[in-house]
């Protein structure tokens, strides 16, 4: 990939054309937990995170926020701030809770980024 500047994320996209980033991290309680997420161009939120780390994290509630999933159903979900880390940078995210198996990451996190789906290689870069 030939587009210039620092890469944010970077990861590959999978079997079932997922693009899949590797390098987040999440900030727990008494350690960091790495993520594989779905860099999920339908979600306008910042970041979804199974249901499962919720107890080895400092979530903060901030209180409950519509979202239209994909078929237009509306769901209330509780919306909380938590961490995560992309390189050496700390960001607060605002996040929601998911039953899924792995995290998403939303629209509202790469506000100002650029990425980069290669389907030639099958790799993903933001920057």
């Amino acid at each position: 990939m030939s587009y210039l500047g620092k890469v944010f994320l970077q990861g590959f996209i999978n079997e079932n054309l997922e693009p899949i980033v590797e390098n987040v991290i999440l900030v727990g309680k008494e350690e960091r937990i790495s993520l594989e997420a779905i860099l999920d161009t339908g979600f306008n939120g910042m970041c979804c995170l199974p249901r499962k780390f919720q107890p080895l994290c400092e979530l903060n509630a901030l209180g409950i926020e519509t979202f239209e999933l994909a078929d237009g159903t509306l769901v209330e979900e509780e919306l909380y701030v938590g961490q995560i880390l992309v390189g050496d940078v700390c960001y607060s995210v605002e996040l929601t809770l998911t039953d899924a198996d792995r995290a998403l990451l939303g629209m509202q996190l790469l506000l100002d980024k650029v990425a980069i789906f290669d389907l030639k290689t099958m790799r993903i870069e933001v920057k």
